[in-house]
């Protein structure tokens, strides 16, 4: 298997556990224990971290970065700024 392959497949891995880990931290009965948070955000920032080295280590191999624009992508953009523009009018704006 040659090095892009591997970096590419590691890529798919962690943006997985991205999102897994970031789902641990929406979900309401989750984020309930205040205590569990902040490991929470630590993990996604790792993972995040992990998914910026492995993109320059695809850079550096030869491989292109670009971000694929797919309808499901627009759809999350649409549905974060809407999350965002909801806090403004929130009645309890730590919990929007």
């Amino acid at each position: 298997m040659k090095p892009l392959e591997i970096v590419e497949r590691a890529r798919t891995i962690v943006v997985l556990l991205v999102l897994a880990a970031t789902a641990l931290i929406v979900f309401t009965p989750a984020y309930s224990e205040g205590q569990y948070l902040l490991s929470k955000y630590v993990w996604v920032a790792v993972l995040v971290a992990c998914l910026a080295v492995l993109t320059l280590a695809r850079f550096a191999l030869g491989g292109d970065v670009r971000l694929r624009l797919h309808w499901l992508n627009a759809a999350l953009l649409v549905w974060l700024i809407w999350k965002a523009l909801s806090w403004l009018w929130a009645e309890s704006r730590p919990l929007a």
